[in-house]
């Protein structure tokens, strides 16, 4: 039997390792082959299309001159020679006005020395210089059509042969820069297939290589394995048939040492330990009223430490209601609407002679400006009332999450007296949509319903979204009725896809009063329990209309009655708004002007203020394109962030910001130079050193950075 298993082991070791390794190697390679193209793509048409945009400008400044737009020209493609270590060969620029149509503006070639502006690589053995295996004619400044032609084939595809060396294939592109529907420009690049790929043509023979090593020596281990397994398997079975008869004295003899070994020296401990617990019991017998002695010194003991866990609780709680209050803040200053906040959470607490309580509802209000489509400003109140799932501390970390987010949302709004020329209507769903995002990443964990209010103080007109919050309840004419009748939006944080974003519009009149509340309102206790029965809870959603009408709308009074009927048995919470009239006249802001700039417009005048030293205003401009436009996925958005918090002293936070950048692509070596300076200052010297080494390999001839990576390696005493 034991012949059997050795051979079948064996053989089962051998086929592991051929069914593992080798179909493993096939998907790793074209798994990391197509990942590589793609970003080569990727990057490929980003930098030609950055490219063209900058001449775009260049074209604009200058009147389209040839003659003004050369010097601008070489400078931005020479921007580019440091992708010639990430198999950049080929960049050029050339003109597709009527006038100068294939005049050659700038040319950027791997495989020649640097020519002057114009003078580009062709494909012609006439009056060349060789260089790498290429030829170039110097002098030649226009491109005729058949070669814009060519050059217009890889807008769309992208591998073919290389713009200066038709013997090496490349991954092309090219981009036409229109203006007002004309093209004017065309940029174009080539980047070395042969480069691009030759990691994964190593790491494929690599890979091979440990595919057949592993062959030979799982072969090996499988018959070396089988030879020392059945005597100690033999072994244990007979020790596993004594134990069996109840013979715990004797003792399993294991010689090889490896996890049979382990195993027979468990069976030993087994047989020790079942001896021990029938000693125990015996004893426990002949001993019960010292062991009861015993257990009452370790209750006490645990209810010792019981306190002692309840004071740190409360300490907790008692720290989270600090970072809560400056969240919850009725920030409205119109003299036209009037605001009042309720908020009394469930949980109280007492730390040290403070009495305190926490949980999960928040009130919040401000006033923010917008652009009016009639060109004037005009003052709006914004208000929300919120309760974060869970209980007492839970609750409390979702409202702090809530009130930061709105927050900053309100701060970025308002910050200089801002004016939005967004619509309330996009503003109040792009806020929903960030808030929403938020929770999302919380993967279900935190969920939080929520209203949130718009109102125009001159007009009275408002803007509202529920997010599966107890309905909103409008006081007029002393008549309280609910302001909708259905489900508007899911909570935040609630993954439903393909769940359409709604927002409810309606009008105010001097003297109206619209009441936010949260569930505490409903549930009160209406009989608590007794006699084996369980608590009487309200179930009755229209209470809560008798009570504002019969307090008049005054939610203090509101509570009060709320009280009357029974204990609160959740955190209640109550935002009032009055309409107290309107507001006359616009609020006066200078002019805007028209025309949104485009994120590398605004980037550049971020760039400006920060080589002014301006940093303050570098910062304001970031915060605005960042809450305006899309920058998530532009890397030079998180540099310029980077050097405004390093700035700022904030070097984790710019570290992070830097390594997005990586992330997106911009692998470059000042990245790694910048994220390998901010590892040394926040002490962490090995990510320090791997940043420096990553910086000199992507730029060899860089002796300061060589100078670092030496001087690190000696601290480290050479073992990193």
């Amino acid at each position: 039997m034991f012949q059997k298993i050795k051979y079948k082991l064996a053989l089962t070791v051998l086929a592991v390792a051929i069914v593992a390794v080798i179909p493993l190697s096939f998907y790793i390679l074209a798994k990391q082959e197509k990942e590589k193209i793609d970003s080569t793509i990727s990057i490929g048409r980003g930098n030609t299309k950055l490219l063209g945009k900058t001449m775009l400008d260049v074209f604009l400044k200058s009147g389209g001159e040839p003659e003004s737009m050369r010097i601008d020209a070489e400078e931005a493609i020479n921007t580019y020679r440091d992708q010639f270590e990430l198999g950049l060969v080929y960049g050029q620029t050339l003109m597709l006005t009527k006038k100068h149509r294939g005049l050659i503006m700038a040319t950027l070639d791997k495989n020649t020395e640097p020519l002057d502006a114009g003078a580009i690589p062709a494909a012609s053995p006439e009056k060349a210089v060789p260089k790498n295996g290429s030829t170039i004619k110097k002098g030649k400044t226009q491109r005729n059509e058949g070669e814009i032609n060519e050059y217009l084939k890889y807008t769309e595809k992208h591998l073919g042969v290389c713009f200066n060396d038709t013997s090496e294939k490349c991954y092309n592109f090219t981009y036409v820069a229109e203006y007002k529907g004309t093209p004017v420009i065309l940029s174009a690049m080539s980047v070395s297939e042969k480069h691009v790929l030759a990691p994964i043509h190593r790491l494929r023979l690599l890979i091979y290589a440990s595919a057949g090593v592993a062959l030979i020596f799982a072969l090996i281990l499988g018959i070396g394995v089988s030879r020392f397994i059945t005597g100690p398997i033999a072994a244990l079975v007979d020790g596993v048939r004594r134990y069996s008869r109840g013979d715990f004295e004797h003792k399993v003899d294991i010689k090889v040492h490896d996890e049979l070994k382990t195993l027979g020296t468990a069976f030993n401990d087994m047989a020790g330990e079942i001896a021990t617990k029938i000693r125990e019991i015996e004893d426990h017998r002949d001993n019960l009223e010292v062991k009861v002695q015993e257990r009452t010194s370790e209750l006490r003991t645990a209810l010792v430490e019981v306190s002692r866990l309840k004071e740190q609780q409360d300490a907790d709680y008692y720290l989270t209601t600090f970072l809560f209050k400056p969240l919850c803040i009725n920030r409205n200053s119109s003299k036209f609407i009037k605001t009042e906040f309720f908020l009394k959470q469930k949980k109280e607490f007492s730390f040290r002679n403070k009495r305190g309580e926490i949980g999960g509802d928040i009130c919040i209000t401000d006033n923010i400006l917008f652009r009016e489509p009639n060109g004037e400003t005009h003052r709006y109140l914004f208000a929300t009332n919120a309760d974060a799932m869970g209980k007492s501390i839970q609750g409390a970390g979702g409202a702090i999450v809530y009130g930061t987010a709105i927050n900053t949302i309100l701060a970025t709004s308002t910050a200089g007296e801002r004016v939005l020329e967004s619509t309330p209507r996009e503003w109040l769903m792009r806020m929903y949509k960030e808030l929403h995002n938020i929770f999302l990443s919380f993967d279900g964990s935190m969920l939080v319903s929520g209203v949130f209010l718009l109102l125009n103080e001159h007009t009275g007109k408002a803007y509202y979204m529920n997010a599966e919050h107890p309905w909103a309840i409008s006081y007029r004419d002393n008549k309280a009725e609910f302001i909708e009748n259905d489900l508007m939006l899911r909570k935040l944080g609630a993954d439903i896809p393909d769940h359409p974003l709604t927002v409810k519009e309606f009008t105010f009149s001097p003297g109206d009063v619209l009441i936010f509340a949260s569930d505490g309102r409903d549930d009160i206790i209406l009989q608590e329990a007794r006699d084996g029965e369980n608590r009487v809870i309200n179930e009755d959603e229209n209470a809560i209309l008798r009570v504002i009408q019969k307090s008049e709308g005054d939610i203090e009074k509101a509570v009060e009655a709320l009280q009357t009927l029974g204990g609160l048995s959740d955190d209640l919470s109550m935002v009032r708004i009055e309409v107290l009239g309107f507001n006359p006249a616009p609020v006066k802001k200078k002019a805007v002007k028209h025309g949104e700039p485009t994120v590398q417009e605004r980037l550049l005048t971020v760039q400006a203020a920060i080589k002014q030293g301006n940093f303050k205003i570098a910062a304001e401009r970031l915060q605005s394109t960042s809450f305006e436009l899309e920058v998530e996925n532009v890397p030079q958005y998180y540099i310029l962030l980077s050097r405004i918090q390093l700035n700022d002293g904030q070097l984790r936070l710019a570290k992070e910001s830097l390594e997005k950048a990586v992330e997106l692509g911009h692998t470059v070596a000042p990245t790694y130079r910048a994220l390998g300076k901010i590892f040394y200052r926040l002490n962490m010297k090995e990510e320090a050193l791997a940043a420096w080494k990553k910086a000199l390999e992507l730029k060899p001839e860089d002796k300061a950075t060589e100078t670092v990576v030496h001087k690190l390696q000696e601290q480290f005493g050479g073992g990193v």
